[in-house]
């Protein structure tokens, strides 16, 4: 039979137990005290009589000693402060799996609060996606309706804009018409001037006895049927107008006016239009004079007008818009470019000649860039100046080109020319051909009339005939011409030739004009 339980442990050696560094265990102070309750288990207390209340009170303060209880529980805690450590904690717990627990919780949590936030997320940026969408469409219908709305303002504007150009030409027309007829109105008037003034004048009878006695010119009271004095300039003699029958007494009168005496001048009554305007011929250089003749006004150019540098001013303010000149000297040679006014044009870039025998420019018309050439040529064979425009037009990339001028080269011999009897300037023409070869450019009024003979040069002693005017233009403008004439010229011996074409703006066909080439 085995031994007793409290006689085994009681057998035990009591030893401290420790830890690794020499301090004592929990276990080590567990064990006596566990020790003891298991003998007691073997051996139960006597049982005592019951006491009372004062027997308690009375061993209670006999027996307690309390600085002992209090040094041993101070000694106690120390103990106890050395005893418990981390390290045991950590033979409990172990740190790892407290750490995965952790980071398990943490990132369920942070999984749950991402979904949360990325849902609500989702649904505002909805939200709030769907709201930028309405209002897009709804700026994309107002944008719409705007552009619709700018169409119709743009088309109205282009209206009234031919509306007033329109109105502008009629003013013009009207203007003229004024003018017309008011001098018409004063064809048989005859101004006076220093027509001696006296108090209860009878002009009628003045004038019919000077006409009569100083211009010889017969007369009759009747044929005056009206004569006044005007308001003239203060402190001189007031002018007379006399208005005669018909235009024949009037050229008689007029025809002898030299005869006059005393100072005294006649002269036909002009309107201030007409006053103005034969002001401005008599100050234009390339008019010898200018006068006025039975309500009309006449003026008489200078045999031969070249271009310079001194003239070139006096041509762009008459012309009134830009024009572009190349000058050689004032006996030879000379071109230029004048663009009519409220023409939609930008000059990008040019290329003048020093010797006034071409201007290249890189331009653009209502939108679209052409190369534009306008070429004098040499009498003689001279190809170096077709490979110099060759080269010039080389430089720009425009698909578009149109050349014109007096080439002083003709295409065909047997087609363009009359009672020519050599085949001149061989080396040139090649050189023409092979820039019209090069940038496929065509001929566009020989495109159109094939068979015809028609000239732009002519001498009349020997008749002689050439067309040596023309222009070269590339497909894309050909497909947009509206005509190509030659057209008679002034004052020189080539005539005129004209090119119109359209372009198209905005789905819209805008006349470009005329392009004329005269020499």
């Amino acid at each position: 039979m085995p031994p007793p339980l409290a006689n085994k442990i009681n057998t035990k050696d009591n030893k401290e137990i420790k830890n690794k560094d020499g301090n004592k265990t929990v276990q080590s102070l567990l064990a006596p005290k566990k020790d003891q309750q298991i003998a007691n288990q073997g051996n139960p207390p006597p049982k005592r009589d019951k006491r009372t209340f004062s027997d308690v009170s009375e061993e209670s303060l006999e027996g307690i000693d309390l600085m002992s209880i209090h040094s041993d529980l101070k000694d106690k805690k120390k103990s106890l402060q050395d005893t418990v450590k981390k390290s045991d904690l950590d033979n409990l717990v172990k740190q790892k799996d407290l750490k995965d627990l952790v980071t398990t919780i943490v990132s369920k949590l942070l999984s749950t609060l991402k979904e949360s936030i990325t849902e609500e997320f989702n649904t505002k940026l909805r939200e709030r996606t769907g709201k930028l969408k309405d209002e897009i469409d709804a700026l994309n219908i107002d944008n719409e309706n705007f552009k619709e709305r700018l169409r119709t303002k743009d088309r109205q504007i282009e209206e009234l804009q031919e509306k007033v150009a329109d109105c502008n030409h009629r003013s013009i027309d009207a203007l003229k018409s004024a003018n017309y007829n008011e001098q018409y109105s004063r064809k048989h008037n005859i101004r006076m001037v220093n027509f001696p003034e006296k108090r209860n004048e009878n002009l009628r009878d003045v004038f019919v006895k000077m006409v009569k006695k100083d211009l010889n010119v017969e007369i009759e009271p009747s044929d005056v049927i009206a004569i006044h004095r005007i308001p003239g300039k203060e402190g001189n003699i007031k002018p007379v107008i006399a208005k005669v029958r018909n235009t024949e007494i009037k050229i008689k009168i007029m025809r002898n006016k030299k005869g006059l005496k005393n100072d005294i001048k006649f002269h036909d009554d002009i309107t201030q239009r007409n006053l103005g305007l034969l002001a401005r011929l008599n100050t234009n250089v390339m008019l010898n004079n200018a006068w006025f003749y039975n309500c009309s006004v006449y003026g008489k150019l200078k045999d031969k007008t070249h271009s310079n540098e001194d003239i070139e001013k006096l041509w762009q303010d008459e012309w009134g818009n830009t024009c572009i000149f190349s000058h050689c000297n004032n006996k030879s040679a000379g071109v230029s470019v004048m663009f009519n006014k409220g023409l939609d044009f930008k000059i990008h870039d040019s290329k003048i000649d020093q010797k006034g025998r071409f201007i290249v420019l890189d331009l653009s018309l209502y939108e679209q860039r052409l190369t534009f050439v306008t070429v004098y040529g040499f009498n003689t064979d001279e190809p170096s100046l077709f490979s110099d425009i060759l080269h010039n037009i080389s430089c720009y990339t425009n698909t578009s080109i149109l050349m014109c001028g007096d080439w002083n080269v003709v295409q065909d011999f047997h087609m363009d020319t009359y009672n020519i009897l050599h085949n001149r300037n061989l080396n040139s023409r090649n050189k023409i051909e092979e820039i019209s070869q090069t940038f496929e450019l065509l001929d566009p009024w020989r495109t159109c009339h094939p068979d015809d003979k028609k000239f732009t040069w002519r001498q009349t002693s020997p008749i002689k005939q050439s067309r040596l005017d023309y222009f070269l233009v590339s497909e894309d403008l050909f497909s947009l011409m509206k005509n190509a004439k030659i057209i008679p010229g002034y004052k020189t011996d080539h005539s005129a030739i004209v090119f119109t074409f359209s372009a198209s703006l905005d789905k819209r066909v805008r006349d470009i004009g005329s392009l004329i080439h005269s020499c």
